[in-house]
């Protein structure tokens, strides 16, 4: 699952690096809140 999430952050921070800066913190929220969600499954 961690690994999960490590993607998951190694994508979004790829995607930042295109997108401004609002898209970015919108995903970083995204990214936490679905991780938080996993975790809370698992």
């Amino acid at each position: 699952m961690l690994g999960v999430c490590a993607v998951a952050l190694g994508a979004g921070i790829l995607i930042a690096a295109i997108f401004p800066v609002g898209a970015l913190l919108f995903l970083v929220a995204f990214l936490l809140i679905a991780c938080g969600c996993a975790c809370c499954r698992h």
